[in-house]
């Protein structure tokens, strides 16, 4: 008898609330409401995406100036989580209604490259 394995994918999405701060220009640490009245305190990591690291400073610093611009003034943000890398940070898409995707946009800016993982 053949065993039927199946695997569930569990996806949250939830409203980013405020951002307290950002680390480079692809991990922040944001508020986000999950349910009516209720907000988690998550270090967000985008999903797909590498920027330069603090080592390479001017690039690092254009980075992470990105993101906080578009974080500050993206609008109506959603943050969408389907894992947790081995930092603990949430890995996720981050999209604006008017702004699209982050990830997508610090790429066209030529801040980060595509990243596929190890």
């Amino acid at each position: 008898m053949r065993a039927l394995v199946v695997a569930f994918l569990v996806c949250w999405t939830a409203n980013l609330v405020s951002v307290e701060r950002v680390i480079d220009g692809d991990t922040f640490v944001a508020e986000l409401g999950v349910w009516p009245h209720v907000i988690i305190t998550e270090t967000v990591r985008l999903l797909g995406v590498d920027t330069p690291e603090r080592a390479d400073v001017g690039p690092w610093q254009a980075a992470t100036a990105f993101t906080k611009t578009w974080l500050a003034e993206a609008g109506a943000v959603a943050v969408t989580v389907c894992k947790y890398d081995s930092f603990g940070r949430a890995l996720g898409r981050v999209v604006s209604q008017t702004k699209g995707e982050l990830g997508a946009a610090l790429i066209q800016a030529g801040h980060g490259t595509v990243y596929r993982g190890k």
